[in-house]
């Protein structure tokens, strides 16, 4: 990963909750992921997913939410959470990249997210 590129992690192990924000290009990213788990071994129970840098506004996307809710997380599950959230997406010539690097931003982040460890609260 280069400087330009960072992810930051939040465990709330009493909550049982992982979340992630993966960023592309530094401060003003180019995209962006913010990730919310609650996992059940290796399923999702709840998911929370925003995203950024790639419309004119962040926004949540519970389509991609939907995908996730009660299956395994892998790179499959992901990548198809991540053609969810961007199944509608329009570009205008300038911006053509943009769903593409949303989407491979969105599973960088749910695998970096459910690779984190969360212990059970005490």
């Amino acid at each position: 990963m280069r400087d330009s590129h960072w992810i930051v992690s939040t465990l709330l192990p009493q909550y049982g909750i992982t979340s992630v924000f993966a960023s592309t290009h530094g401060a003003h990213a180019l995209a962006s992921a913010a990730v919310g788990l609650d996992m059940d071994g290796e399923t999702v129970r709840q998911a929370r997913i925003g995203l950024g840098g790639v419309a004119y506004r962040p926004w949540r996307s519970p389509e991609a939410e939907a995908v996730l809710v009660g299956k395994p997380l892998d790179e499959a599950t992901a990548k198809a959470a991540a053609d969810a959230a961007f199944a509608g997406a329009v570009t205008h010539g300038g911006n053509d990249f943009k769903p593409e690097l949303g989407r491979r931003t969105l599973v960088r982040a749910l695998l970096q997210a459910q690779s984190l460890p969360v212990s059970e609260a005490s």
